[in-house]
């Protein structure tokens, strides 16, 4: 998984059916699966859905293909989430506030 930030904010990312969740200095992957969930990815499936519930972030990035291809801007996404999470979507990357104290949910 490659994950490549510009200059201004966008990103492209390489690699399917994963998710990149960056929170202050920390990140982590995970896959955007039903099947996921229900297993060993449960607890940072639950700190995803908690994140994102929070609104503390700057943008949800969602990919179907290797690169970059939408964007969904804070007030959309949780409902976004809870249409998409089921699988549907290849990759999600979350943006966090920088000033977002997250690290410490990263095992």
């Amino acid at each position: 998984m490659i994950v490549q930030t510009k200059s201004d904010g966008r990103a492209l990312v390489e690699g399917r059916r994963t998710a990149h969740l960056a929170i202050g200095q920390a990140s982590f992957f995970l896959p955007a699966t039903k099947r996921f969930r229900e297993g060993e990815g449960r607890k940072l499936y639950e700190t995803l859905k908690r994140f994102i519930s929070s609104g503390d972030f700057e943008a949800i990035l969602v990919s179907n293909s290797p690169l970059f291809l939408a964007s969904c801007p804070r007030a959309e996404a949780v409902q976004w989430i809870r249409d998409h999470l089921e699988g549907s979507a290849s990759c999600l990357l979350v943006l966090a506030d920088a000033e977002s104290e997250g690290g410490e949910l990263v095992e």
